[in-house]
């Protein structure tokens, strides 16, 4: 289990938002109105375009492209994170068994060949799994929750925000400097020679995707140094840098603002939830040893 998670989740990952990106749509979105536009496609039409009207609504209210972008990407975060709970509550519980299974398999060296270690194996296996109170399966659980059901949602708010109208066509002033929404961070072109690299939005970007990793992160693998995973994220996030770096301004405070929400209900809610559970758990496998 643990190989397929380190090898083979990040392929299906990128095939997935491969997949998923040409799946959406590349047209203009228009909510409401004579000149409202018509989804095209199954992912505009049951993600892409009811993204767009949540974001138009709040947009409505408040009168602030900025503020619709971070009130629906808060929204969206937060609807996810009982998915986010539940999968990071059995990663914890995978994590737990791993010194257990490891001794299991130095226990039996000859599993993979013979029968009768292999029969043994199963069993001892099985049991170490129901005395956690989970199953086989259940490491999968995260890697599934991120590519069939968090990556479409989010892979689709990011195609809504760099094709709503209503973004595009809004802008705002900062440090006298005139920022359009549907264009690149221009910079500070008042500085002489650096000033057109100096694109706030896209360093702020860079240090929220990197927050986002570092916390995602166990706090064991966190360090890229001989750990897979942790190098894997943190070379997609420089994957992340050169994609944000001509695009629009509104994907930027997107690529912000859910990254920060992401930190901000992981460290508030999700590890404390995670680490409630996994001291129950520790209650239930003392009582089970004492039987």
């Amino acid at each position: 289990m643990k190989k397929i998670q380190k090898k083979h989740v990040y392929m299906l990952g990128f095939l997935g938002l491969a997949l998923i990106l040409t799946a959406c749509g590349n047209d203009p979105i228009t909510v409401g109105g004579p000149s409202a536009t018509t989804p095209v496609g199954l992912m505009d039409t049951l993600i892409v375009y009811p993204i767009s009207w949540l974001i138009t609504k709040v947009y409505e209210i408040t009168g602030n492209a900025g503020l619709a972008i971070a009130a629906a990407t808060l929204i969206l975060y937060t609807l996810l994170s009982p998915l986010e709970i539940k999968s990071q509550i059995q990663t914890k519980k995978s994590q737990e068994i791993q010194p257990a299974l490891k001794e299991l398999a130095a226990k039996y060296p000859n599993n993979r060949t013979d029968r009768v270690e292999q029969q043994k194996y199963q069993i001892e296996m099985q049991k170490i799994y129901a005395d956690n109170g989970q199953t086989m399966m259940g490491g999968c659980l995260a890697p599934l929750v991120t590519i069939g059901v968090q990556m479409p949602i989010l892979i689709s708010m990011f195609s809504a925000v760099r094709r709503l109208t209503l973004l595009n066509e809004s802008a705002f002033m900062l440090f006298g400097v005139n920022y359009n929404f549907g264009q690149p961070d221009p910079g500070l072109p008042f500085i002489p020679f650096i000033g057109p690299w100096l694109k706030i939005f896209i360093f702020v970007a860079i240090i929220s995707i990197f927050l986002s990793t570092y916390f995602t992160l166990p706090k064991d693998q966190r360090n890229p140094k001989g750990n897979q995973t942790a190098l894997t994220m943190y070379l997609m996030n420089i994957m992340f840098i050169w994609i944000l770096w001509n695009q629009p301004i509104a994907l930027a405070i997107y690529w912000i603002v859910s990254n920060l929400t992401r930190v901000g209900i992981r460290l508030l809610f999700v590890n404390r939830i995670v680490e409630r559970e996994h001291e129950k758990q520790k209650a239930v496998n003392r009582k089970n040893k004492m039987k």
